[in-house]
């Protein structure tokens, strides 16, 4: 078995970095062409073996980190977004 290097390792990183922030520019890009100038929250839904979750954000760039960092409320699940944004925390 190959022994990874330090050089393999970094490399590694690297292009999971890189993969990661393309990730994240795309999806911000995504949600600030519709969000950008509209008031109140985004609602984020998940749907896990039956299990529905709501989650609202106001911040487009805390969005776009929540799903783009692998967080485990957003792993292994299907995700929505609602296009009208709410005015209150409920919907």
């Amino acid at each position: 078995m190959k022994k990874q290097t330090l050089k393999d390792s970094s490399l590694q990183e690297h292009l999971q970095t890189k993969k990661s922030t393309e990730k994240k520019t795309g999806l911000g890009t995504f949600f600030e062409t519709l969000f950008k100038n509209v008031q109140g929250y985004v609602e984020i839904r998940t749907i896990r073996k039956g299990q529905v979750k709501q989650y609202f954000y106001s911040d487009l760039k805390l969005l776009t980190s929540d799903l783009t960092s692998g967080l485990s409320k957003f792993k292994d699940t299907n995700v929505f977004f609602g296009v009208c944004p709410r005015n209150q925390k409920k919907g």
